[in-house]
């Protein structure tokens, strides 16, 4: 009975590991796009409070934690290897507007996008 269990325990965990990770990766993917919790919840089949709990007990953050952070990260790239206005990068990470994007950076770096992008 003990092995039976173990062996359902283990299945149902990677069942989770599975999950998360395709998670994960869709959210790495698709950091540009206006996602929603409801949105990926529907593209995976389950319930955007599924996707609350994945994202805070498997990956650490929440859901609008683990996207601003992938649209940071790539706003950080292109401020640094680019020569795209605040407002173009803002919009090409995701951000829906440039005041928006300006105090995420500043909350999360500490400095502006344009003192970021001089240092």
């Amino acid at each position: 009975m003990c092995s039976i269990f173990l062996s359902y325990r283990q299945s149902f965990n990677s069942g989770y590991c599975d999950l998360t990770e395709r998670l994960h990766t869709f959210l790495r993917e698709h950091w540009e796009e206006p996602l929603s919790r409801e949105d990926v919840a529907r593209f995976f089949s389950i319930s955007p409070g599924y996707v609350s709990t994945l994202c805070l007990k498997y990956l650490g953050a929440s859901f609008s934690e683990l996207t601003l952070k992938y649209r940071l990260e790539h706003a950080c790239n292109l401020l640094l290897k680019s020569h795209m206005s605040v407002d173009e990068i803002a919009f090409r990470s995701g951000f829906s507007s440039a005041n928006y994007f300006i105090r995420r950076f500043k909350k999360a770096y500490g400095v502006t996008p344009h003192v970021y992008r001089n240092k």
